[in-house]
């Protein structure tokens, strides 16, 4: 038992650290909230000035090295099975895998699990607590419907119609940001800068517009992306940095910030970014009936345009540099991010980011109807 403990020192270390972490808010349930307000900005700005002094996504590495460390390790099981010289590297390694595999367990924890279990944002000075129906829903679409087709004339544009705009997306999504640390004070102190992805290729064909590392605490955002959705995705994962983990809460700060921004950039990218989710929900209403549909203000067709992933010129050099196919990328980026969701108390799984509906149902209440 002495030589277990003395060669395993350090694992008993960091199960005991899981173990009060994954404990404490069964027996505290104020837990996660206190961490959040109090722990979660210290850790968040010594990670996030750490990694800012490197241009690249640290995160991004980091699952490079990820798959690179996993099948290095296989590669020698398989091979220390054959080869009786290499069992004793195969040991070495095992333990030192099984440090990197708790400390990985510890951070996730830390700076992403636990804060799934923090009490729902406060979305109005007064809470209603009361059930929305199709008048208000109604009224919440036609509304949105009237900002986009606003904004989407006041872009400026190219002889192709596209969207030109010089300001500084970066700086502005962490002053959007900021500007609602008033209500919310977590939103306050050091921001990272977002950072593209090296590998927005493939990040695209995954239909991913951003990227949240909890292990390097960074943004970072697909390059590939049309620029209407810069500033609502840089937005979005700041948010998450600040300890908004759930998507939906997320997708309405996000939202928040851009529409009270200055740059009108921001405002159509705000609107735009949870029009799609209102209008999809006021059309289940109406039965999916599309004659009835019609009666209600159109989204015009510029606005539709707009609202697009990535333009088609950068589609077809993605599709055809690509090493694996798009669907299968796709489906496959799905289903583990539908299961992360759901192993972290999100029941809805990936519908969870069309919960922005409700939490703007709630912020117009009182404005609109």
């Amino acid at each position: 038992m002495k030589n277990l403990i003395k060669h395993n020192k350090l694992n008993f270390i960091l199960i005991a650290i899981l173990g009060v972490v994954l404990v404490l808010p069964i027996l505290w349930w104020g837990f996660p909230d206190w961490f959040h307000i109090t722990i979660f900005p210290v850790l968040s700005q010594i990670l996030g000035r750490i990694t800012s002094f490197f241009q690249f996504s640290v995160g991004e590495l980091m699952l490079i090295s990820a798959v690179f460390l996993v099948i290095t390790y296989l590669s020698i099981l398989f091979a220390s099975i054959i080869l009786q010289k290499l069992r004793p590297i195969r040991r070495f390694l095992t333990k030192q895998y099984i440090h990197i595999f708790l400390i990985v367990l510890i951070v996730m924890e830390l700076n992403c699990f636990l804060l799934y279990q923090t009490s729902k944002i406060p979305v109005n000075s007064v809470e209603t607590n009361r059930e929305y129906g199709f008048g208000e829903l109604s009224i919440l679409r036609n509304y949105l419907v009237e900002q986009a087709n606003l904004n989407s004339g006041r872009m400026v544009r190219d002889n192709q119609g596209e969207i030109i705009d010089s300001c500084d997306i970066k700086n502005k999504a962490k002053e959007s940001l900021k500007k609602l640390s008033y209500q919310y004070p977590q939103l306050k102190g050091f921001y990272v800068d977002p950072k593209p992805l090296y590998f927005s290729d493939f990040f695209s064909q995954q239909y991913i517009l951003g990227y949240f590392f909890p292990f390097s605490m960074e943004a970072n955002y697909n390059q590939n992306i049309y620029i209407v959705n810069m500033p609502v995705t840089m937005c979005h994962e700041l948010a998450h940095t600040k300890g908004f983990i759930r998507e939906d809460e997320a997708n309405f700060l996000a939202f928040l910030a851009c529409i009270h921004s200055e740059e009108v950039l921001f405002n159509y990218s705000g609107y735009l970014s949870v029009l799609g989710y209102v209008d999809q929900d006021f059309y289940r209403e109406l039965g999916e009936n599309l004659e009835e549909y019609q009666k209600y203000p159109p989204i015009l067709d510029q606005v539709r345009e707009d609202d697009i992933f990535i333009e088609e010129e950068i589609w077809l050099k993605i599709e055809k540099n690509a090493y694996f196919s798009t669907d299968f990328l796709k489906d496959a980026s799905k289903s583990f991010t539908d299961t992360t969701l759901k192993l972290n108390g999100v029941s809805e799984g990936i519908v969870s980011y069309s919960k922005v509906v409700l939490l703007l149902l709630e912020y117009y209440d009182g404005i609109l109807y």
